[in-house]
């Protein structure tokens, strides 16, 4: 991977278009990218890292990309040329970012955008995607790198590298699994534990069925009877077999018990069934001595109502006699039954005529009566001719009545009309005021809408840029006294480091001082007189020398930082303070909120001038259609009132004459109706009269003639003939009854005679309560018999079955056993638990540690130039301690004394040479691992500060000038002055207070 060309636009620290034209630097080949502190250095490698991989390093937390220094009009975006595996691409982003609107005023968001093009030698671009998806998928098939990966061979950062350093297995291992691919065998760690897990599962589902099976086995034996059969041994869990013999013991014995309890119910049920047959014996004797003693009685008692039979056929004699004269008797009676239903029908009529209102005549002599009312019904008629010919000027006076009322509702409608319509006339007229009041005022709001639009945008404005100014301002304060802070830990520590530095010289004087002899030169001047040796207060060592210093160049580092931060944090409150001012934000958002509310107010009532000014037309002409309506009204309540004046005079002479024709009737037609019904009546009455008249004369004769057929027959009166004779049903009833007598008597006769009933009479009484003791008593004994018999079957069987359980499941469950055995083995070997794995490393971390081992081989080549041959770093696979892991340490062999040592004892400048030659070894190590792709560009982001001039800084830059072989390319990001000295082409970044900006590569030194 080579880099070509860099270009940014409102990108973190730079709010213009910059450039970085890295084909400049590639010809030097060691290039420095220098700058004050929060300058922007590492945006430049952050854009780089946008650029792949739309994302900047994980690590810094930076959400928003932006330059707060661009303007508005400015779009955020990175261009990025460079060459992967021989191609040239050019890759170009934009964050998703606020930007004007295209249409209205305000800001909208912009979506995040991305193109990758292909760089012919001509310059001519070919375009490959403009997708996310697909441009990551592209770069990511060539560069074969992560993001974190990228970062960590790519942009070499010092201090990370540091901290691996010096990290123990647990903080170094995470790294490591982000740089190589081990996932498939920590999936494996996985799968093996999930086997062990699942094959512990299944052991332990097969002993709890054994433990069922054994447990079920026991709940059976508890049932027999006590002594009868024996319980599992104690032990048996241990020697699985003991309880497989025991349960086969008890079946047998379970067997035998089975087999007498058999034979018993047997004897039961013959018992049983002998008593059965003696009580059915006694019961069906008793049955036939009951039955004759029935069969006596029931003679007996029907002989007795013989009389009764007697009675009946006296009664069907008589019947006989009187039968000649039934026709002669039922005449009598139907005339007699005729003449009073028309005696009553008459005296009915009568009543109706007087009802009706004929005057009825007098009724001594009926026969008159019927003519009488003949001529009333006659008159009648002739005074209902007369009302009739009145009747089509009452029904003329009803309809003119009735005109008359229809005119009166008319003109009380057309007075309540006009009222209504007046009233609704008035409300028209002022909405029509009303709306001319707000159509006016709309046109008016409608022309300062857009004034009032724009007041409060900048007063939202102002109050965003007043809540960013106090929350920055409250960051200013902590910054602040995070800085004076660091400041204050620096310089003691570098007061601390001086210190010691100064008793560390002491004791080396002190140390010589202490070998001087008297005559004997000194080694150090050559005098052979010593008038003041220096006086031994102790000895400081180097290490404490060292230790000092580190610990005060960190502070140092943490101090400028905290300063850079600090100097940020100023610059964006001024000018969050420059466009909010100095006015408190509850001011300017009250400010805001007003100003909003009548750019609403204003924008509501301008929506509204077509509506309001379409409604007051629409009001205008209901005023007039409402006036029209009025006037029409009036006109016709004129022409109405006249007529109805005319019509009424006219109804007045009509009305006399069909009131002497009603006689106080409701109208002629009911009066016409009473006349009618009066002479119907009347006819009704002398037709009924005439016909009880006849009635009566037949009734007369029928009754003769009975009397002289009873005379005939024997009877004394026709009453004694009338309760002699029957009708045919009553007839029947005696004649049954006779013969019902007769044949009930013959049967019981002949049932009283049957021979078994003789026979059972002429036996001893029946002992059926002997009989049913003895039955109830060979019952329960059976029954108890039988229950035991089917427990004893029972418990047979289930002995049976589960011995065969048992057997099958002792079968099962060995190999599960030992599945489980073997399985526990490989996940605790392969998990790192297990004592069978010496070194307690995991399978991942064995290979990560084979990777780490490759790491500082190659960080070695890289170390011994850097410190004369010096320094060489290992890969340690020592045991983790107690329950922690091994195989990830690191130590430092000491070639000039033969040593071993944790990297935490190197120096400062020595811990820089380490951790940079880490990261370079783990560059060439990951880049082979990745496809072996040929990183020809690389950074080293600080941590030259903690080398001394003389000879360090050298073998340092000797070792980075050799990465330069085969046309690599590396940059050195660093503030530190005396590199500005040794590193002839150089990129400066300058910061003002509108932001920072890149300067042209230079071969000089600054």
């Amino acid at each position: 991977m080579r880099l070509h060309r860099l270009e940014l636009q409102a990108f973190l620290a730079f709010p213009g278009r910059e450039v970085v034209d890295f084909d400049a630097l590639n010809a030097a080949g060691l290039f420095l990218l220098t700058g004050r502190t929060g300058a922007g250095k590492t945006a430049i490698l952050d854009a780089i890292c946008f650029a792949l991989y739309g994302q900047v390093p994980g690590d810094r937390g930076i959400k928003r990309l932006r330059s707060d220094h661009a303007p508005v009009d400015t779009a955020t975006e990175v261009v990025l040329e460079l060459t992967l595996r021989g191609r040239r691409l050019r890759v170009t982003r934009r964050p998703e970012q606020e930007r004007r609107a295209l249409r209205g005023a305000g800001m909208t968001t912009a979506k995040a955008e991305v193109r990758l093009d292909a760089v012919a030698p001509d310059g001519s671009a070919e375009p490959l995607a403009n997708r996310h998806e697909e441009v990551g998928q592209e770069l990511q098939d060539v560069l074969r790198m992560t993001r974190d990966q990228f970062c960590q061979v790519v942009l070499l950062p010092q201090g990370g590298f540091q901290r691996f350093l010096h990290a123990p297995t647990r903080e170094r291992e995470p790294l490591l699994r982000e740089l190589f691919d081990v996932e498939r065998f920590g999936d494996l760690e996985k799968w093996l534990d999930g086997q062990r897990i699942q094959a512990g599962r299944e052991a332990e589902s097969a002993l709890r069925e054994v433990r069922g099976t054994v447990s079920a086995a026991a709940h059976v034996v508890d049932t027999a009877p006590a002594g009868t059969l024996a319980p599992p041994p104690t032990d048996w869990e241990r020697t699985p077999s003991s309880a497989q013999e025991w349960l086969a013991e008890q079946a047998v014995v379970a067997e035998a018990q089975a087999t007498t309890a058999v034979e018993a119910l047997t004897d039961a049920t013959r018992t049983r069934e002998f008593a059965e047959k003696t009580h059915a014996d006694a019961c069906a004797l008793q049955a036939r001595q009951t039955a004759a003693a029935e069969a006596s009685a029931a003679l007996a008692a029907w002989e007795a109502r013989r009389g009764t039979r007697d009675q009946a056929q006296s009664r069907l004699r008589a019947a006989r006699a009187a039968a000649p004269a039934d026709v002669l008797v039922r005449a009598w009676h139907e005339r007699t039954a005729r003449a009073d239903a028309a005696t009553a029908a008459g005296q009915q009529a009568l009543a109706a005529a007087r009802a009706a209102g004929v005057p009825l005549p007098a009724l001594d002599a009926p026969a008159s009566v019927a003519p009488a009312l003949t001529g009333l019904a006659d008159g009648l008629r002739s005074d209902a001719g007369a009302i009739r010919a009145l009747l089509p000027v009452e029904e003329q006076v009803d309809r003119e009545r009735l005109a008359l009322q229809a005119l009166r509702r008319r003109i009380t409608g057309l007075g309540r009309s006009i009222e209504e319509d007046e009233g609704r006339l008035g409300g028209a007229r002022t909405e029509v005021a009303r709306l001319e009041t707000a159509a006016q005022a709309a046109q008016e709001a409608a022309g300062q809408a857009d004034a009032l639009r724009g007041i409060a945008e900048v007063a939202a404005a102002r109050a965003g840029a007043a809540e960013l100014r106090d929350r920055l301002a409250a960051q200013v304060t902590q910054a602040t006294e995070r800085f004076t802070g660091a400041r204050e830990l620096a310089v003691a520590a570098r007061e601390e480091h001086l210190r010691l530095l100064g008793e560390h010289l002491d004791g080396i004087a002190a140390v010589l001082a202490a070998r001087l002899q008297d005559g004997e030169p000194c080694a150090v001047c050559g005098s052979s007189e010593h008038p003041s040796p220096a006086p031994d207060h102790g000895t400081v060592a180097q290490d404490a020398v060292d230790a000092a210093k580190l610990r005060a160049d960190e502070l140092a580092t943490v101090r400028d930082t905290c300063a850079g931060q600090l100097a940020e944090l100023r610059e964006e409150h001024a000018g969050a303070l420059g466009e909010a001012g100095r006015s408190a934000l509850a001011e300017l958002r009250d400010a805001a909120a007003d100003a909003h509310r009548r750019a609403t107010a204003a924008a509501t009532l301008a929506v509204g001038v077509g509506t309001t000014t379409g409604r007051l037309v629409a009001g205008r002409a209901a005023v007039v259609e409402l006036e029209e309506t009025v006037q029409a009204a009036r006109l016709e309540l004129a022409g109405v009132t006249a007529d109805r004046a005319g019509r009424a005079s006219a109804l007045e002479d009509d009305l006399a004459r069909v009131e002497s024709g009603r006689a106080g009737a409701p109208t002629l037609g009911a009066r016409l109706a009473d006349l009618e019904t009066a002479a119907a009546a009347a006819d009704d009455a002398a037709e009924a009269i005439a016909a009880a008249v006849r009635a009566t004369v037949e009734a007369r004769d029928a009754q003769d003639a009975a009397a002289a057929a009873a005379q005939r027959a024997g009877f004394p009166s026709l009453d004694a003939l009338a309760q002699a004779l029957l009708d045919d049903e009553q007839g029947d009833l005696l004649e049954q009854q006779v013969r019902d007598h007769d044949t009930t008597m013959a049967e019981r006769r002949a049932a009283a005679a049957r021979p078994e009933l003789v026979e059972a009479m002429a036996q001893p009484a029946a002992r059926v309560d002997a009989a049913a003791a003895a039955l109830r008593r060979a019952k329960p004994a059976e029954a108890a018999a039988q229950d035991l018999q089917h427990a004893a079957v029972s418990r047979r069987g289930q002995l049976r079955g589960l011995a065969e359980r048992l057997a099958q499941e002792l079968e099962r469950t060995g190999p599960l056993l030992q599945r489980r055995a073997l399985m526990t083995d490989l996940a605790e070997l392969a998990t790192g638990r297990g004592s069978a794995n010496r070194l307690n490393m995991s399978l991942s971390v064995y290979v990560l540690a084979a990777r780490l081992e490759e790491v500082a081989a190659a960080a070695t080549a890289r170390l011994l130039e850097m410190t004369d041959g010096r320094f060489a770093l290992e890969h340690a696979d020592d045991t983790g301690k107690g329950r922690s892991l091994g195989g990830l340490d690191l130590v430092v062999a000491d070639h000039w004394n033969g040593t071993r040592r944790p990297p935490a004892t190197l120096s400062g400048g020595e811990t820089f040479m380490a951790s940079l030659a880490l990261a370079l070894g783990l560059a060439d190590v990951v880049a082979a691992q990745s496809g072996g792709v040929r990183l020809e560009t690389l950074f080293v982001d600080e941590g030259f500060g903690s080398l001394d001039d003389e000879g360090t800084l050298d073998g340092v830059l000797e070792a980075l000038d050799a990465l330069r072989e085969g046309g690599r390319t590396v940059g050195v990001v660093s503030h530190v002055g005396e590199l500005r000295q040794r590193i002839p082409t150089q990129v400066r970044v300058e910061k003002g207070r509108n932001g920072s900006r890149i300067l042209a590569a230079t071969s000089t030194p600054a």
